[in-house]
């Protein structure tokens, strides 16, 4: 399983992101962010985002410094909603899925250290890391996580889920991809990989070229994942 990390195991974050980068526009007098290209390029590198989509600068420095600062103000938003943006059912079928012993690859389109304290802020990496995990199997059962350093391309460029059919040492055709992502959609059905889409960030009928469509992961099982290589 290859599993986004925002819209999934957590609540849609875009509007504290959107948050942040209109308060770092405020800060810096530059251009404010369009909610068209918020939504369009959700799935852009931050590094891109400032540089080519808000174009606000190409100097690499800058853009660090602009990226810390809109971190910054992320975390505090973060740190104020806590648990309220874990959706509920994530860590049952975080466990649910290793009893299963289906190893999984978490994927955001963040940088590490971002994800890292996101996760950390919201209390998610601790239910992460207690998932339980069969150490007889071979694969590598540390948490993996894939995050912008790995890859050239943000969704929906496939490089991010080449390296994870790498990592689990699995075919495409034999990957699950959950995601809220139309993107995320794109790039997995361009690898003939399954596709189960959870609502919220789009409506349902925008996803209907999934696989499957949940609008919660407690209603994923075992069995309809197992439905969907009928033809593998």
């Amino acid at each position: 399983v290859v599993c986004e990390i925002e819209g999934v195991l957590t609540k849609d974050l875009h509007e504290l992101h959107m948050s942040a980068w209109r308060q770092v526009a405020a800060e810096e007098n530059l251009v404010q962010p369009t909610e068209y290209d918020m939504k369009r390029f959700v799935n852009v590198k931050t590094e891109q985002l400032v540089s080519q989509i808000f174009r606000w600068t190409n100097d690499k420095d800058e853009i660090r410094r602009l990226l810390s600062r809109k971190q910054q103000l992320l975390l505090i938003s973060l740190k104020r909603e806590q648990r309220m943006l874990i959706r509920r059912e994530t860590t049952s079928f975080l466990s649910h899925i290793s009893t299963m012993d289906i190893p999984f690859v978490l994927l955001s389109q963040e940088r590490l250290t971002d994800v890292q304290q996101m996760l950390e802020y919201i209390s998610l990496e601790k239910d992460i890391l207690q998932v339980p995990m069969d150490k007889n199997k071979n694969i590598n059962t540390s948490l993996n996580i894939i995050t912008a350093e790995d890859f050239c391309y943000g969704l929906p460029d496939s490089e991010c889920l080449l390296q994870a059919s790498d990592i689990l040492e699995r075919p495409f055709e034999r990957v699950v991809v959950i995601a809220s992502s139309l993107h995320a959609l794109e790039a997995a059905q361009e690898l003939n990989m399954r596709t189960v889409m959870v609502a919220g960030r789009h409506k349902v009928w925008e996803l209907k070229g999934a696989d499957l469509v949940v609008h919660g992961l407690d209603e994923i099982s075992f069995q309809n994942m197992k439905n969907m290589f009928h033809d593998v």
